[in-house]
């Protein structure tokens, strides 16, 4: 398919698990400490990803003033590798 990202290009890209952001899966890099990374697994879907995080913090800051800043990720399984198998 055309801009899909394939688990071994993701692996390369340095990610290392599956996920969903609400309904849109992404794939997902877990850093040592408190930060990690995202892409959508196919790449037009990135877009939906920076409209629905746009209106996610919008709506986080109006209905939960005193919470911290956050995002509703769901981390799936390990992307198996070489090093894996």
């Amino acid at each position: 398919m055309f801009g899909y990202i394939t688990e071994k290009r993701a692996v390369t890209y340095g990610m290392t698990h599956h996920g969903l952001y609400y309904w849109i899966p992404i794939w997902i890099s877990q850093h040592s400490g408190s930060g990690f990374s995202c892409c959508a697994k196919w790449i037009p879907l990135d877009y939906m990803i920076s409209m629905i995080s746009s209106a996610e913090m919008f709506l986080r800051a109006y209905l939960f003033p005193d919470n911290e800043p956050c995002f509703q990720f769901k981390i799936g399984k390990r992307i198996k590798n070489e090093k894996d198998m």
